[in-house]
């Protein structure tokens, strides 16, 4: 009777612990700290790859609507685009003094402004080299959430066994 009674709760603690394997549902172990450690880093994974790529778009979409991507941190950080403004603001300076001189089709208003025109598409070119640069960062954040993603199976595969077991 009493060997029946032990086979009888053998069975049941590993029903209980098939059904918490399947179910994700570890015991509060070592294990199960490492598994919420894990899933803990995937959503910070998750939420920088999302910032990334909402920061490229962000760029992406200022360039495709003509407007300046200046005000864009990560466009602020580039050093090229640093040069860039530079240079743009001595042109801005100077074709406001000459404005004060010179009418609007005078060849050096025409000139400056056409200067201006062309440091413009000069930092939308480099905006977007920045958008692109995200791009890659969002990807390697992507890489990192799979690989941890990975590594929470495995780990949850390892519980699951020693649950059994157990």
């Amino acid at each position: 009777a009493l060997a029946l009674q032990r086979a009888k709760l053998r069975a049941a603690e590993t029903a209980v612990a098939e059904y918490r394997a399947e179910n994700g549902l570890f015991l509060e172990s070592n294990t199960g700290g490492e598994l919420t450690s894990v899933a803990t880093q995937i959503a910070e994974a998750q939420q920088r790859r999302s910032a990334v790529e909402g920061r490229a778009k962000m760029i992406r979409d200022l360039v495709a609507a003509g407007q300046s991507p200046e005000g864009v941190s990560d466009v602020q950080d580039s050093p090229v685009i640093g040069s860039l403004l530079q240079t743009k603001a001595g042109l801005s300076s100077e074709l406001a003094e000459r404005s004060t001189t010179l009418l609007a089709n005078h060849p050096t208003i025409r000139a400056l402004r056409a200067q201006l025109r062309e440091l413009d598409a000069q930092v939308a070119a480099e905006a977007m080299r920045v958008a692109a640069a995200l791009d890659a960062e969002a990807q390697m954040e992507a890489g990192i959430e799979q690989r941890l993603r990975d590594e929470l199976a495995a780990a949850k595969v390892s519980a699951g066994d020693a649950a059994k077991g157990g």
